[in-house]
């Protein structure tokens, strides 16, 4: 999806709006306002409000994407990829808290049938995501044979959604990177690799 500039800003007010306030207070106008704009300044920029969120979760879509394109280009897939992918989902999720708030609230978007098959679309992404990497894992022998893959992605993915859940009700009072390493140790050693607890 090609945004210029300006539909990116609208975008980061709405997510910002959203984060504070709720998808069901997001208008318009309330995003006009905190851009300084007309209404009609905003629709020629978005149809409407629903353009601009199903924009939003393309855009979150993309994000998606490009690590599954680099994924494709690494040689290296495996527990240490694992770990990368995680850091640079929680560098992006602690420079930018209230995507938290939004993209990980899939709450907020099932009442519309459109967001909640974008939000299933994007998950389903990050599960495909997380079982190629698991699979070069196993092909590495980093992993047991044995390890039914289907649901070790299950337990990775709830994990990370779990702590990011308690990262957005405690405020952002913990530093989410150092967490999710201890999370990462825990189930890379412990679980994955079969070290004694």
């Amino acid at each position: 999806m090609n945004l210029t500039e300006r539909q990116k800003e609208i975008i980061e007010a709405s997510i910002k709006i959203i984060s504070e306030k709720g998808i069901q207070k997001l208008t318009t106008r309330m995003i006009a306002e905190e851009m300084g704009m007309t209404e009609a300044a905003l629709y020629r920029h978005f149809k409407n409000k629903s353009d601009i969120i199903l924009s939003l979760l393309t855009q979150f879509e993309e994000n998606v994407d490009s690590f599954f394109r680099a994924s494709e280009k690494s040689p290296d897939l495996g527990l240490e990829y694992l770990r990368k992918n995680f850091r640079q989902r929680t560098e992006m999720l602690s420079s930018r808290p209230h995507y938290a708030r939004v993209i990980f609230s899939e709450e907020i978007f099932q009442d519309d049938p459109r967001f909640a098959e974008k939000v299933l679309q994007i998950m389903e992404k990050h599960r495909s995501l997380l079982l190629k990497i698991l699979s070069g894992a196993k092909e590495k022998k980093e992993i047991p044979d044995n390890l039914p893959l289907e649901q070790t992605a299950l337990v990775i993915m709830g994990s990370f959604r779990l702590l990011v859940t308690r990262w957005k009700l405690c405020r952002f009072q913990f530093d989410i990177k150092e967490e999710t390493e201890k999370i990462l140790d825990f189930l890379l050693k412990k679980i994955l690799q079969g070290e004694k607890l």
